[in-house]
Formats: C-alpha cells, structure tokens, sequence
C-alpha cells in the first residue's frame, strides 16, 4: 500500500478540513493543505532531503496552526507503543535504557491481546505502522466524525489501554492534532539533537479494517472502569483566586471571599507533601520519570500549576531542569498557559495516575495541596480614618497560637496529625476581619476591655466587662450584641471566646489599665480630659470610651476650622 492511500484510509476525505504534514528535523515545517495529493508533492520532496516526516491525525481549520482547538475533523483512533529496536544506541555509559516492550513482536502481541480481551478483535483487525522505534495502531472509521463526538471516545479508549495494561503513549490517542510518521519514509534516529538509534524505514506491518465509531464507544463503555471523561473546555473563573486553588466554588460570602484573600499557594509545599506520600501522584511520577521522552504533557501541565504559585520561578525552573527542558522553551509554555489543568485534564495526559490518588474526586486540581494562609502575628501601628480625621492605633502582637490575615481576618493556629501520623498547622478563621485589644480601662473598681473591629464599612468600637471573658456564652453574647459573630457558625465560637480571652490575659500582663476620667477637665495626675480623650504632657492624645460621659463627649467633638471665609 501506498503512504497516499493508507492516509486517505484514516484521514477524512476532502472537504472536512485541511491536512497538515510536518517535517521535525531541521526547520519544523509544518504545510496546510487542501487535498493528498499536495501533501504527497512536500512528502516526497522531505524524503529526498532524509527528514522525520508526519502526519497530523485530525484536519484543521482557517489557521496555520496545529492546536487541539483548530481541529475540525477525525477519521481513527490511534496508539503509539514503544519499543526496543535492535539498532538503538547505547549512550555514554553503553546502557540503552529499555522502553515498555522488548521488540515490535513483543509490541503486537500485546496489543492484539488487548484486542481480544475488550472485543475489539471481534469488530476487525487494526491498521498496522513499524515507527521505527515502535508500533502505531489506526482503528479507522467507515466516516469522519467532528471532534467534539470523537474526543470523549477517544479518551476513553486511551483510559482503557492503561487500565488493561496495554503501555501506549498517553500523549498520542485523544489528542488529534498530534502527529505519526507517514510510512514509506524513514526514522532518523534523532531525539533532542542527538541521535538514539540508527536510520531505521518507517513501513506498513498490516492492513485493517474499518470501524463504526459506535461500536468502538459501547465496548469503552462496557469495559471502562472509573470516571467517564466530560468533553468540556477548562475555563479558570475570574475575579477572585477562589478558582485558583483548587478547590469548589461554593460560596461567595464575605468571609469565604476573605479565607482566600489570605490564602497563599507555594508549589514547594505541594513538592514537600508529596514527598511524603500525601501528595499529586502525577508530581511523583513526574519526579520519578522526568528524564524520559513523551513527558512535555505533564511537564506542560505542572507547569500551569506552578504558574498560579507564588513561588512560581524557582518550581519552574526545578520542573524543566529535571528532564531537562530548555528555559527558553519553558517562558514560552508559561506565557501560552491559560490557566491551571484540572485533575481530569492531568489524567487525561498521564492515565492510570490520578484515580489511586487519595484526593482524587475531593479537588479540582493539585493547586489545593499547596495552599496555605499569609498570616502575621507581630505588632503594628495602623492609621485609621475617620469622620474626625486620621487616628494612628497600635494593634498588639496576637497572643501565642492566633494570627492576623495579611488581608485581614483572624486566625487560630491549629496542629493536625494525618493518618501517618505527620505534624501539621493549619489556619482556622475565626472572623473575616481583624478585632483586638487597645485598651483595658479602669472604671472605680470595673475593668473594661476596649477592642477595635476593622471592618470593611468601617473601624467599630468594641467594648465588654472583663469579667465577661470567664465564661464562653457570656464573651459570646456580649461580641454578638454589638454585631461580632464568629465565622462558620457557632461551632467556631469557643475559639472566638478563647481568642478575647487570651488577647485580654497578655495586654492585661503587658500594659497598665486606663484611668477613666468621671469629669472634664484637668485630673489628679494633671491630665487634661476633652472631647473622649485623655491629653497627657509629652505623649499623643488617647481616645478612649467614656461611660457616663457620651452626651459631652458628643457635644463637644470639634466642628469647622477656625478659618473665616471670605475678607477681615
């Protein structure tokens, strides 16, 4: 058989889209045609050059471009089985690393009982290609199909290839822009620049029969164990990085919006558990494998994860240089990545990796593994504006075990243990916005505690009985009443009570209590009480809460300037 006649066997007929044919040895010339019969024309002329000559699976539309999304039609389900060739090369160390089966024999006779077992056998014989470095199977169909019908099949049978044990490049099967070698042409040797075995032809080992794509989704559909593959594109949501991180979105309220605001995702996290075997299963093969050829998928795909870290430089770099991958090629990959690969789409390039995966099911994408929350706990002197002008505020240092959100928001640290016993921290949010101590203030013989609420409508003043902290349902509903409740529901409030308390146990220990003034005016100690602030020579003004006092104080905010408009 003819290269021309076997292409038009598994390729759509004229009409449903342009061809491509590539040669990968020395421009990358990738040609767009109309008909075979042009294609043949550059074909030969590649051969006499001695060039790596391809095909692509699917045709394509408008564009000069060779992308999953400008396929229109496809005509076959293709596999791509390597093997070792008697002319491969050793390399320095005169090792020749083996590949999944011993020779082209080898090769066919497990594809052929990979055939029998699922039925395939029954529905004919498949299409036949020596690569030269391996063994390419077509199970073509009686018509061409558009891709959309044809992808889910096509992942399917991929999926049941690695689930029956059938090794076959995970790159090649449901992804129609790929390319195989035309047969009559020849295999260079050349991977990467450097040569891995001798020219070898690249040659026809049986004709086929043609299929019913039909026939081929009920017998995946029969034997496939697992989740069934859903045609939809990946589309990261926009707005919040809620998407991002790999986890559902499932509610859009303030305090949700705020836990992600704070959260931070380092790859070097997902690195460190998955070195701990609580990991991406797909991160581990990849660290395991990194150095074998078809893994640029995963590679690609790791790196859409890497993309969305902080720590996103120094992972893609340690990604690339494991295969390695060039740092030029590895910006490029950056800069084409829309967004991060779901856990389907990773299964989809590597199958057999993910469903053994404890997570699987449980999150979108590995980005969730590496999520951890910004928080601080020291000191600082904030600015706070208001109706009166700007106030500076010191805020404390958080009491041992909480934390403040870098966005806002308060944190109780908590340590888990995992099923292997490993030590973990985990941040709890116990409100959305930051609530602390300024003051603890001295009434007679009553404490009180003054607390501030940076909340987003604005700061609210806070104010409880230091008696109250005692009890949880008295500290409870004492912040409820003046509008602070926990996060997540009452099941968060004793950390709430638990955060005051704690909060008012260290200023209690670390600062002096206030004298409330009773009156006006000069005091005792020669401070100067106007308008809710104590004056005290050589130190700023102190705000502080004034019970018995709220009418005057009120009544004597100041208003205007002592500027006059106009001419004296």
């Amino acid at each position: 058989m003819e290269p021309l006649e076997f292409m038009a066997a598994v390729l759509p007929s004229p009409g449903n889209g342009r061809y491509c044919v590539a040669e990968l040895t020395k421009k990358k010339e990738h040609v767009y045609v109309d008909n075979l019969q042009e294609a043949e024309a550059k074909i030969n002329q590649w051969k006499q050059n001695n060039y790596d000559v391809y095909f692509a699976l699917g045709t394509f539309g408008d564009k000069d471009s060779r992308v999953a999304t400008n396929v229109q039609m496809v005509k076959c389900i293709a596999v791509d089985i390597d093997c070792n060739h008697p002319k491969d090369i050793p390399d320095d160390k005169g090792n020749i690393k083996p590949k999944a089966y011993a020779s082209a024999k080898a090769a066919v006779q497990a594809l052929l009982a990979f055939c029998d077992e699922v039925g395939l056998s029954d529905l004919g014989r498949p299409w036949l290609v020596a690569s030269g470095g391996g063994v390419h199977a077509y199970w073509p169909f009686k018509e061409a199909v558009d891709k959309e019908e044809w992808k889910p099949v096509a992942e399917g049978f991929k999926r049941l290839c690695f689930q029956k044990k059938l090794d076959i490049d995970p790159t090649i099967t449901s992804d129609a822009s790929r390319v195989l070698r035309v047969p009559g042409t020849i295999n260079t040797g050349v991977k990467s620049n450097k040569r891995v075995r001798e020219e070898t032809n690249v040659r026809f080992m049986n004709v086929g029969d043609f299929f019913d794509l039909d026939d081929i989704r009920a017998l995946v559909t029969k034997h496939l164990v697992g989740t069934v593959y859903e045609n939809t594109t990946y589309q990261p949501v926009s707005g919040h990085s809620i998407a991002l991180q790999g986890v559902p979105l499932k509610s859009t309220s303030a305090t949700t919006v705020k836990l992600f605001e704070n959260s931070v995702t380092k790859f070097g996290k997902i690195i460190k558990i998955t070195a701990e075997g609580r990991g991406c299963g797909q991160l581990d093969y990849y660290v395991n494998n990194a150095s074998d050829d078809g893994m640029e998928p995963l590679w690609r795909g790791l790196l859409s994860i890497a993309q969305k870290c902080a720590d996103v430089g120094k992972a893609a770099v340690w990604l690339s240089d494991m295969h390695p991958y060039p740092h030029e090629r590895m910006h490029q990959k950056l800069a084409e990545i829309k967004g991060p690969y779901p856990c389907m789409k990773f299964d989809s390039e590597n199958p057999g990796v993910c469903p053994s995966c404890s997570h699987w099911g449980k999150i979108t994408n590995p980005l969730a593994l590496g999520r951890e929350m910004a928080v601080t706990n020291v000191e600082k002197i904030i600015e706070i504006q208001d109706t009166k002008g700007s106030t500076k505020i010191q805020r404390p240092e958080t009491p041992r075990g909480y934390a403040y959100g870098t966005h806002g928001g308060v944190f109780m640290e908590k340590e888990d243990e995992d099923a292997n016993g490993n030590k973990m921290i985990r941040q709890v949010m116990i409100l959305p916005y930051e609530l602390f101590p300024v003051d603890i203030l001295k009434t007679g013989n009553e404490h009180t505690v003054h607390m501030l609420a940076l909340r987003p409508q604005g700061v609210q003043t806070v104010t409880l009985p230091q008696k109250a902290v005692v009890s949880k349902d008295e500290t409870v509903k004492t912040l409820a009443s003046q509008n602070i409740v926990s996060s997540f529901g009452s099941g968060n409030d004793k950390h709430l009570a638990d955060y005051v308390r704690a909060c008012v146990e260290k200023m209690s220990t670390e600062k002096a209590p206030i004298e409330v003034p009773s009156s006006y005016g000069w005091q005792a100690n020669e401070d100067f009480v106007f308008a809710g602030c104590i004056y005290s020579k050589g130190k700023e003004p102190t705000p502080v809460p004034m019970p018995g006092l709220e009418n005057i104080v009120n009544n004597t905010q100041p208003t205007g300037t002592l500027k006059r408009s106009g001419t004296l």
